[in-house]
């Protein structure tokens, strides 16, 4: 099965409901060698890591979300401009830090800022994100 990239890809490949319903643990070992591939891809790897309320331009959810913080690179229209992917999701706050601190113990160089229950997030809006493409309708 292909790998999500995005909350939207994500959400299709997985049952909300059962999940919802059922919970799930997370597989640390799978998570660890998911996050230990971004941080030393070849192309685009990963900067940063943040947990945060999930939220992005069609979402919003107050679950614990893990999202990978990289630079779009040179073959993109977005060259340069930040670029967020989404990594795991949870049901609760302590079961993401718990998970989060496995990783830690597994990867030394991971860290992640932890926006925590009320804090903030690293979305930003699509608008912003093209605001430097031309507006040229001519087609």
């Amino acid at each position: 099965m292909k790998k999500p990239k995005t909350f939207d890809e994500w959400l299709q490949a997985h049952d909300q409901d059962l999940y919802n319903e059922m919970g799930r643990t997370t597989d640390v070992s799978k998570l660890a060698s998911d996050i230990q591939e971004m941080l030393t891809r070849p192309t685009d790897p990963v900067e940063a890591f943040s947990l945060e309320p999930g939220q992005g331009e069609t979402y919003s959810s107050n679950r614990p979300t893990l999202y990978a913080h990289s630079t779009y690179g040179r073959s993109s229209v977005l060259a340069g401009r930040e670029r967020r992917e989404f990594v795991e999701m949870w049901n609760s706050w302590a079961e993401a830090r718990t998970a989060l601190d496995e990783v830690k113990k597994k990867i030394k160089r991971f860290k992640y800022d932890d926006f925590g229950e009320q804090g903030g997030t690293s979305h930003i809006p699509i608008d912003m994100m093209v605001s430097h493409l031309p507006d040229d309708t001519d087609y």
